[in-house]
């Protein structure tokens, strides 16, 4: 398995780290490596899987054109 050093932590972040790890009853590594598994493995929303889709399409630099009669109006929650 790998291991990764972090360097110049904040302080804080690690107090928090090790308030949540005396909180879930684990080691601070075990806190953090659950945190980091999480995190990298949180599947994507659905608007990042439709861009992950047209990412390699080269759209140029042309600035879209407003449709016609097309007005925007805020939304009333009323």
């Amino acid at each position: 398995m790998a291991q990764l050093l972090i360097r110049r932590l904040d302080d804080e972040v690690k107090e928090h780290l090790r308030s949540r790890a005396k909180a879930h009853g684990v080691s601070m590594e075990e806190e953090a490596r659950a945190i980091l598994e999480k995190e990298v493995r949180r599947p994507k929303g659905l608007g990042s899987q439709i861009a992950d889709q047209f990412r390699h399409i080269d759209w140029g630099d042309e600035e879209l054109t407003p449709l016609p009669r097309q007005t925007i109006e805020p939304i009333d929650f009323d």
